[in-house]
């Protein structure tokens, strides 16, 4: 009660944790998350990842390439927020044990990381796996208010920022070390304890990139796709606590200069180094879950509905198309043409990757319990309780309707008391959104509804009457009224067809991908799942490891009937069934009719034993001469699939 809360120079703010519950496919989405494979490992208590915070490293004896300390921080994080936004699940059951074990294992100086005596303040990811630990307890102690897991993460905090001062070049403090900087601030913002403010400062100083991002020379190409995908929000989340405008047109200027790189399912593409994207081009999982976390930062910080429309792009496409739909099992890379997702595609050696045909480069797209490294796997979950937790914020007179979805918000408001909204609506698989508004009084106060970039327009009704606002594609509506309980808004939103070309490289045609709103819509392939012994040098036991093959006889290589300056007169939106039971990203719920025709010299690339997928077929075309009618659904729902198409 008297703590001074700071000063925040961002657009939004985020609602007290908790107060948002999501409803529907996208609380079943969290509950598939939550009690898949991280129940599992939950559950078997592997050491490695779950319980490293009191089951030390000694590198002494453990070669530090097998450390598992980043994983147990991954995990500690996606596990305590899926633990509070689910907490009827299996997993939520594991955290008052966890937590008790935890808070045990601190060090009466102050240390909480993963490490031995002899191995501390040696390991690349010392400062990381600490960081990450002290923002999944204070994500607990928000929600809960457990004074006792506030003082365990100050008393972590001193620990590291005492090291940082008689370090201060020691480059643990940067690459993923950077990252303290989130902690440190949630801290300030949480005690309003100055040093935490001027340690983020001190240590963006040292060891941030802001200068580089404003030299005009940064570019990400060749530079680490998860760690990049952080980075370049941090100096942004700084400049939300300190008010200094050059630390947020460094972060500005990095993103407009990552475009090039992110691909059209919304990932930076790269093995672990950043290249341009292509229709075969892997991203990491790791990046998929960075870059939407950035962005949700930047949302946040500067209001501006891009950021938002690339967070779904994120999580509607790259995210669920690289998880099978159980959630038991993650693909490392992922990419948009993918025929293939095998181990022993273009093998990928550190620091880059085979590159073919100016668009190659393919391998560790195999779906397993436990990738090698483990990172994909339990960073995963992160991902979308961060989309969530912020669906709706406030406003600094009102709240923001930042994401669409089913869900359910409790807020208060200081004119109004306590506001009721209900989201209905299966966004992003319909382009309609029903919000109800129910405060406890009649109040006058400012509702902002985010209107897609992608939308070629929209409106808004409001208890059936047309709202006079401007509803503008990119901007956020705001409609200021005295609501009164019961009032009702309806959203609807013109999602025009679009394409994205890859052009005509190396004596092959040119491709397209098709999307419409955040999703991209693409050929599924039916696949034949091989279980095989992955190569593993990660944490955990007997991972379960499947190579993806097309089935037998199945047709991908279409070139598709499509006039590329009127697309939508091509094709037609059907509403498919979906049978009762299924999970959120197992059967697709809306498709894209074409009609297409088959691209006979178009082959799969590589040996019978060890196939590749293709490049864009070679000109000149051979056409078969029947037309067929097939359908193209979304990205998520697929785990093979063929993105970028020839037009016919």
């Amino acid at each position: 009660a008297n703590i001074s809360v700071p000063k925040t120079y961002g657009n939004f703010k985020t609602l007290k944790l908790g107060s948002i519950q999501a409803k529907g496919r996208l609380r079943d989405y969290l509950r598939v998350i939550a009690d898949g494979w991280l129940l599992l490992t939950a559950r078997n208590r592997e050491i490695d990842i779950f319980s490293s915070f009191w089951t030390r490293w000694d590198l002494t004896v453990r070669n530090a390439a097998d450390c598992g300390s980043d994983y147990s921080a991954y995990f500690a994080d996606g596990f305590v927020r899926l633990c509070h936004l689910v907490p009827e699940s299996e997993l939520a059951k594991e955290l008052e044990s966890w937590l008790k074990n935890v808070l045990a294992s601190q060090d009466p100086d102050g240390y909480l990381g993963a490490m031995a005596t002899s191995s501390r303040w040696k390991h690349w990811l010392e400062i990381f796996h600490q960081s990450l630990m002290i923002e999944a307890l204070l994500y607990h102690y928000e929600i809960t208010g457990d004074q006792s897991v506030l003082n365990a993460c100050e008393r972590s905090a001193n620990i590291l920022m005492e090291f940082f001062y008689k370090n201060k070049r020691n480059g643990m403090y940067g690459g993923h070390g950077l990252c303290a900087i989130r902690a440190m601030l949630k801290l300030y913002a949480l005690t309003g304890k100055e040093k935490y403010l001027e340690f983020s400062k001190d240590q963006v100083a040292v060891h941030g990139m802001t200068d580089f991002y404003l030299s005009g020379h940064y570019s990400p190409e060749n530079r680490h796709n998860a760690v990049e995908s952080e980075h370049v929000g941090l100096p942004a989340i700084l400049y939300e606590y300190s008010g200094d405008e050059r630390l947020l047109k460094a972060s500005l200027t990095a993103w407009e200069r990552m475009q090039p790189y992110v691909g059209v399912e919304g990932s930076p593409h790269g093995f672990e180094l950043i290249y341009r994207k292509r229709p075969r081009a892997n991203s990491e999982h790791c990046g998929t879950v960075e870059w939407a976390a950035t962005n949700q930062a930047f949302i946040r910080i500067t209001g501006d509905v891009k950021f938002a429309d690339a967070v779904e792009s994120a999580i509607f496409n790259g995210y669920p198309g690289s998880k099978s739909a159980d959630g038991m099992t993650t693909a490392y890379y992922h990419a948009p043409n993918q025929l293939v997702a095998t181990d022993w595609s273009a093998p990928c050696e550190w620091p880059g990757g085979q590159i073919m045909d100016d668009d190659g480069g393919y391998s560790k797209q195999y779906y397993t319990t436990a990738t090698a490294p483990l990172c994909c796997a339990v960073n995963s979950p992160r991902a979308l309780p961060y989309l969530v937790d912020n669906m709706v914020m406030y406003t600094n007179n009102g709240l923001a309707i930042v994401y669409y979805g089913n869900c359910e918000v409790e807020t208060e408001l200081s004119e109004s008391g306590m506001v009721k909204l209900i989201m209905d609506t299966d966004y992003p698989f319909e382009d309609v959104v029903g919000i109800s508004v129910n405060p406890d009084k009649e109040a006058m106060f400012a509702l902002k509804m985010r209107i897609p970039g992608w939308c070629s327009s929209a409106t808004i009704t409001i208890n059936g009457e047309p709202s006079p606002v401007p509803v503008i594609p990119g901007q956020f509506a705001v409609i200021e009224r005295k609501w009164r309980t019961g009032d009702h808004l309806t959203l609807n939103m013109e999602v025009p067809i679009r394409l994205e070309e890859y052009p005509e490289s190396h004596n092959r045609v040119a491709g397209y991908a098709i999307t419409r709103g955040p999703l991209v819509f693409v050929v599924p392939i039916e696949e034949d799942l091989i279980k095989f012994d992955a190569i593993y040098n990660g944490p955990g036991k007997n991972p379960s490891s499947h190579n993806l093959l097309p089935k037998r006889n199945v047709v991908w290589n279409y070139g598709l009937i499509v006039d590329k300056n009127n697309p939508e007169e091509s094709l037609i939106v059907k509403k498919l069934s979906v049978p009762e039971g299924s999970l959120p990203w197992e059967h697709p719920p809306i498709a894209l009719e074409v009609k297409a025709r088959q691209i006979l010299n178009w082959e799969q690339e590589g040996t019978s034993a060890h196939p590749m997928t293709p490049g864009l077929p070679f000109k000149p075309l051979k056409i078969a001469e029947d037309i067929e009618k097939i359908n193209l659904v979304p990205y998520g729902f697929t785990r093979l699939r063929m993105s970028y198409l020839p037009l016919l």
